[in-house]
């Protein structure tokens, strides 16, 4: 591998590029926001991004990764239109062994707009999740978001809650997005609006201490560790006893380490965030 590759890591919320150093990743070069799954409908406008970076970092190698990529065929077609840049083209999943682990064996839990858990073990890939916004994104902003919504929208029923006045702050909080049930059902089913974008407002309103907003991050990361631990057992069940680095990627890990730490609690386990 070139010592230092330029990385394109895109996912449901932004593209982040910048390089690989030996060991770790230096600070973000550029981030841009923008939904780039591969399957988000907008791959002219993906394409034609990554187009116009290259053209302005004119990198000597360079690796993007994206959210969304589940075929071959869909690498080739990024790479062809990235012409003579030539970049190794990965999943989303592949860059993150690559930029925490390299040719190491290691656990890697990514949570960003989605959610993946996966373990390289002897070269053999093992997964536990990742299934989509509708039923597999456990821990994600995705996810995050939708309960949040759900709680909302308990909230203007009259659901009883055991703290009603967090549970009115946290309603307010949520008020420049919509202010009824017709706007948040109109905002919600809109193509363009996506739940994670609810996510960070969320942890924000847990980490002041906001009890409707802690029991919903409290969910997540219980969810969260037991994929964890789900993926552990599996690959226990293969006969794997050695120990393994374990690291998290995505959103939500770089910008939120107060999770990090509940999902550790949960799953008694000790991660490491290049």
């Amino acid at each position: 591998m070139p010592e230092s590759p330029l990385i394109f890591d895109g996912g449901g919320t932004s593209l982040k590029v910048f390089r690989l150093s030996t060991g770790q990743s230096v600070p973000v070069l550029e981030s841009i926001s923008g939904n780039f799954n591969f399957q988000s409908g907008k791959r002219d406008w993906i394409l034609s991004t990554l187009l116009t970076l290259l053209k302005k970092y004119q990198p000597e190698s360079c690796y993007i990764g994206l959210a969304g990529i589940q075929s071959q065929n869909e690498k080739f077609q990024i790479q062809q239109h990235c012409g003579s840049y030539n970049p190794t083209v990965l999943s989303d999943l592949e860059l993150a062994f690559l930029i925490h682990f390299r040719d190491e064996d290691g656990l890697l839990c990514i949570l960003g707009s989605g959610s993946i858990y996966a373990a390289k073990i002897h070269g053999r890939l093992h997964k536990v999740g990742g299934y989509g916004k509708l039923i597999g994104d456990d821990g994600s902003a995705i996810s995050i978001g939708l309960k949040a919504l759900k709680a909302i929208l308990q909230y203007w029923d009259g659901y009883d809650s055991e703290s009603p006045r967090d549970a009115e702050l946290f309603v307010h909080a949520f008020k420049e997005y919509f202010s009824d049930k017709k706007t948040l059902l109109d905002w919600l089913y809109q193509a363009e609006n996506g739940s994670q974008i609810l996510a960070p407002m969320v942890l924000r309103l847990s980490e002041s201490g906001n009890k409707f907003a802690q029991a919903i991050i409290r969910d997540e990361a219980q969810e969260a560790a037991k994929s964890i631990q789900t993926l552990l057992k599996k690959v226990r069940e293969l006969g794997i006893r050695s120990e393994f680095k374990v690291a998290f990627h995505g959103g939500l890990a770089d910008h939120f380490p107060s999770y990090l730490k509940l999902i550790e609690k949960y799953s008694e386990l000790t991660f490491r965030n290049n």
